[in-house]
């Protein structure tokens, strides 16, 4: 999917309503196959800190970056306001 159109309300609402990529820190081991497997480049392993940052703004929410977790450290949230929109 095309980013720039990721900012146009009607299809932003779309993927806003798939949830957010939540990430636990715990089970986490920093393997990097999230960052390889996501089709638009929105999560970073951040090198100096060996962290992981997803930009959610980028972020189309498919679940990629879920199924490819070999410690299921990563899931698909509904925040507070989306509770029903499934």
């Amino acid at each position: 999917m095309n980013k720039r159109f990721l900012h146009f309300g009607p299809i932003r609402r779309l993927i806003e309503n798939r949830g957010m990529v939540v990430r636990n820190k715990d089970r986490c081991v920093l393997c990097g196959k999230c960052v390889k497997g996501c089709p638009v480049g929105a999560i970073l392993l951040e090198g100096e800190s060996r962290g992981l940052h997803i930009d959610s703004s980028q972020c189309v929410r498919c679940g990629t970056c879920v199924k490819l977790c070999p410690k299921e450290a990563l899931k698909l949230e509904k925040t507070a306001g989306e509770v029903g929109a499934w």
